[in-house]
C-alpha cells in the first residue's frame, strides 16, 4: 500500500509527457533491496521544488523515509541502479533536457560517494545547459571539480564551465576553462581524448570566433572535423561543417561557407537528431540572404521551422533571418508576422545578441519601406542595448547603420556623428582583439604552469611525462599565430608587403582544390602554405637581400632556412603544424630529384610540398626582389610549363594551369 501511495505522489509530481517515460525508465529491477513493488524509492519533487529547498515541505518526510530505507539498502545494488539510471537519462539529454533532468534530479538518492556526486552533478549540469540555464549550470560545474579525481569527469565539468562562461559573455574566463579541460583531456586513451577532445576543441573555436580570432577559430574547428571523421561521427561532423562555414560567412568567402552547406546536406537525410537538422537547415538562411538569393533564404527557413522538437532558441534567428528575406522580397506583413515571431520567442528566452540582431533587421525593414522614423527608434534600442552589454561589434554596426541611414536622410552631421563612432568603435576592437590574443597566450602559460606544478607532487615518471607534454603541447592554439607572425616578418625582409606568403596560401589552395584534394585538406594548405618560408629568420640580411649573385657558401646558407624552418616546426601534436613543417622542408624538392635539402623524386615528395612548389615560384617570378626584376605573367607560365616534370610535378602544373588564368 505504501509503494503504490508512493508512486502516485511522484507521478503526479511529473508533467503529463513524462510520467510513461519516468515509469519506463525507473524499472523495479533497477531498485536496491528493500524496492521489490512499486517506485517507492524515486523523490517526489515538483518543477518549481530544488533540492535546496526540502526543508519544511511535505516532501522532506517522503525523503527522510527514503534514506532510513536506504540505510538498509545494498550499497553495490544502489551504485549499479545509478549507473543504469544515468544512462538512460542521458539518452534523452539532447531531445528532452527536461525529462532528463527530472531522472537526474529524482537519482539523488542513489548517490554513495563523492564520485557518484561529481556524476550526478555532470548530468545536472549538462542538462541546465541546455535547457539555457547558464549560470545555474555554471555553479554546479563549478563546485563539482574536487569531488572526483577522474579526469574525464574533471574535464567535462571544466568544458561546461567554459561555455557557461562563453555564453555569459566572460571569454577570458572561459578560455582559461577549456585550456584546462584540454590539458587533462591528455591522458585519456586515443578513443577516449578524441570525442572528449572534439566537444572542447569547439567550445574553444567558438571562444576564439567570438573574440574576433577567425583565423584561430577556423583552423580549430578543421581539427574538430578531422577528428568527427577519424570518429566516423556523422553528428559530430555537422556540427563542425556549420562552425566552419559560419567562420567562412563572417568572413565572406561564400563559396567555401557553401561547399561545406553542401556537405552537410548530403547527409542530412540520415540524421535522426531533431535539433541538428534545425540548425543545419537553419545555417542556409544567412548564407541564401547574404548572397542576395532571398527566396532560397525563405525556403530553407521554412524548412527548418516545420520540424518541430528542437531548442527554442535554435528557432529564434531562424525567423529573423525569414522575416529579413520576406522584407527584401517585398512581403512586408508576412515578414513582420516572421519578427513577431522572434520577439515572441525572445521574451521566453533572452538573448542580447539575438534580440540586437532582430532590432537592426526590424530597422533594415522599416528602411525598405521608407519608415525612416521606426527605423532609427529601433537601431538607438540596439545601440543602448549594445552599450549595456559591452558589445562592441554589435555597436559598431549599429553605428554604421545609422550613419547609412541618415546620410540617405540628407542629416549630414548625425550621418557625420555615427560614422566617426562606428571608425573609433571598430578601432578599440581590433586593440582590443589584439590584447584579448596577448591575454590568450598568458593564460594559456598560467594554466599549463599550474598543471605542471600541481603533478610534481605525483611519481617521478608521471612528472616527467607532464614536462614532455608541457614543451610539446603548450599554448597549442596560440603557436599558429605566432608562427605567421614570424614567417610574415621575415617575408618583410625581402618583400616590402609581405603580402608574398597570403598570395602563396591562397594559390595553393587553389591548386589543391582543382586536384580534387579533400575540403580540410584545401583548407588546411591554405593556412600551412603561408609558414613556407618561415625558416628565412635565421638567414642573414647580408646574403638575404645581397642583389649580386651569392657564392657557394651563400647559397648552402640560403638553402638552410628550409631545414631551419623545419625544425622551428617539428615535433607539434597539431595536423596543421604538422602538414606546415612538411611543406617547409620539401616546397624546393624537385621532381627529377635534383632539388633541395633531401633530393627527393617524384611522388616521394609529399603533395603539399609539390603544391607550394609551383605557387611559391609563380609569385616569386611575378614579383620584384633585391637580386631580379618582377617577370610578366606570360613570362612566368612559359617557365612553369617548361619546367613541368623536371622541376615540377605535372599533374600540378595542369592544375595550377586550369585555376591561373579564370583568376589572373
Amino acid at each position: 500500500m505504501l509503494n503504490k501511495l508512493l508512486e502516485s505522489l511522484t507521478l503526479t509530481c511529473l508533467d503529463a509527457k513524462n510520467r510513461n517515460e519516468l515509469k519506463k525508465i525507473f524499472d523495479v529491477s533497477l531498485l536496491p533491496d528493500g524496492y521489490s513493488q512499486g517506485y517507492g524509492g524515486i523523490v517526489c519533487m515538483d518543477n518549481n521544488t530544488t533540492f535546496n529547498q526540502f526543508e519544511n515541505t511535505p516532501q522532506s518526510s517522503q525523503r527522510l523515509y527514503n534514506k532510513t530505507v536506504l540505510n538498509t539498502a545494498n550499497d553495490q545494488k544502489a551504485q549499479s541502479s545509478l549507473t543504469d539510471i544515468l544512462t538512460k537519462a542521458r539518452v534523452y539529454l539532447n531531445t528532452q533536457p527536461q525529462l532528463a533532468l527530472d531522472l537526474a534530479y529524482k537519482s539523488e538518492y542513489l548517490v554513495r560517494s563523492k564520485h557518484d556526486n561529481a556524476l550526478l552533478n555532470l548530468l545536472i549540469a549538462s542538462c541546465l545547459s541546455r535547457l539555457g540555464r547558464v549560470e545555474e549550470a555554471l555553479n554546479v560545474a563549478e563546485r563539482s571539480y574536487a569531488l572526483t579525481p577522474d579526469p574525464k569527469t574533471q574535464s567535462s565539468l571544466k568544458e561546461i564551465a567554459a561555455r557557461s562562461y562563453y555564453y555569459l559573455g566572460k571569454y577570458m574566463e572561459a578560455l582559461r576553462m577549456v585550456s584546462e579541460a584540454l590539458m587533462s583531456i591528455k591522458h585519456f586513451g586515443e578513443a577516449q581524448a578524441l570525442e572528449e577532445r572534439f566537444v572542447a576543441l569547439n567550445t574553444q573555436g567558438s571562444i576564439y570566433y567570438r573574440l574576433g580570432q577567425l583565423e584561430q577559430a577556423l583552423a580549430i574547428y578543421i581539427e574538430s572535423y578531422d577528428i568527427a571523421n577519424r570518429l566516423d561521427n556523422r553528428y559530430l561532423r555537422l556540427k563542425s561543417i556549420g562552425n566552419i562555414s559560419n567562420v567562412y560567412q563572417e568572413q565572406e568567402r561564400f563559396d567555401h561557407a557553401y561547399d561545406y552547406l553542401k556537405k552537410a546536406l548530403t547527409e542530412l537525410d540520415a540524421v535522426e537528431d531533431v535539433r541538428t537538422k534545425v540548425i543545419v537547415l537553419g545555417n542556409f538562411s544567412p548564407y541564401y540572404s547574404a548572397v542576395g538569393d532571398y527566396e532560397k533564404a525563405v525556403v530553407f527557413a521554412d524548412k527548418a521551422l516545420t520540424i518541430i522538437g528542437g531548442m527554442p532558441i535554435d528557432y529564434i534567428d531562424i525567423h529573423i533571418y525569414k522575416a529579413d528575406a520576406l522584407s527584401a522580397l517585398e512581403k512586408y506583413v508576412e515578414a513582420e508576422d516572421s519578427f513577431a515571431k522572434s520577439q515572441a520567442l525572445l521574451l521566453e528566452h533572452p538573448n542580447n545578441h539575438l534580440q540586437a540582431l532582430l532590432y537592426r533587421k526590424q530597422a533594415t525593414h522599416f528602411v525598405r519601406q521608407e519608415q525612416h522614423d521606426n527605423a532609427i527608434e529601433l537601431l538607438l534600442l540596439a545601440k543602448d542595448l549594445a552599450s549595456k552589454t559591452n558589445s562592441k561589434k554589435e555597436l559598431y554596426q549599429v553605428h554604421l547603420q545609422l550613419s547609412e541611414l541618415y546620410r540617405s536622410l540628407n542629416q549630414s552631421e548625425e550621418a557625420l556623428e555615427n560614422y566617426i563612432s562606428f571608425h573609433s568603435i571598430k578601432s578599440e576592437l581590433q586593440s582590443e582583439t589584439s590584447e584579448q590574443r596577448v591575454k590568450a597566450l598568458l593564460i594559456e602559460h598560467e594554466v599549463s604552469s599550474l598543471i605542471h606544478e600541481k603533478e610534481r607532487t605525483t611519481q617521478e615518471n608521471e612528472r616527467l611525462e607532464q614536462l614532455v607534454l608541457e614543451r610539446t603541447l603548450q599554448l597549442e592554439e596560440a603557436h599558429l599565430e605566432m608562427l605567421n607572425r614570424l614567417a610574415i616578418a621575415g617575408e618583410k625582409r625581402d618583400d616590402d608587403t609581405g603580402e608574398h606568403t597570403n598570395r602563396v596560401g591562397k594559390m595553393s589552395a587553389l591548386i589543391a582544390k582543382e586536384l580534387g584534394c579533400d575540403v580540410s585538406f584545401v583548407q588546411m594548405i591554405e593556412v600551412a602554405a603561408k609558414l613556407h618560408d618561415i625558416g628565412k629568420i635565421g638567414i642573414p640580411d647580408s646574403i638575404l637581400l645581397k642583389p649580386d649573385k651569392l657564392t657557394n657558401e651563400e647559397y648552402a646558407m640560403m638553402k638552410s632556412h628550409t631545414t631551419i624552418g623545419a625544425e622551428m616546426l617539428a615535433n607539434s601534436d597539431s595536423m596543421l603544424i604538422n602538414m606546415a613543417e612538411r611543406i617547409v622542408h620539401h616546397h624546393h624538392e624537385k621532381w627529377n630529384g635534383r632539388g633541395y635539402p633531401k633530393g627527393l623524386m617524384g611522388d616521394k615528395i609529399p603533395l603539399e610540398g609539390r603544391i607550394v612548389a609551383v605557387a611559391d615560384v609563380y609569385d616569386a617570378l611575378t614579383n620584384v626582389r633585391p637580386y631580379k626584376r618582377a617577370w610578366s605573367h606570360e613570362e612566368a607560365l612559359e617557365e612553369i610549363k617548361n619546367s613541368a616534370a623536371t622541376h615540377f610535378d605535372p599533374d600540378v602544373v595542369d592544375a595550377f594551369l586550369a585555376v591561373i588564368e579564370p583568376n589572373y
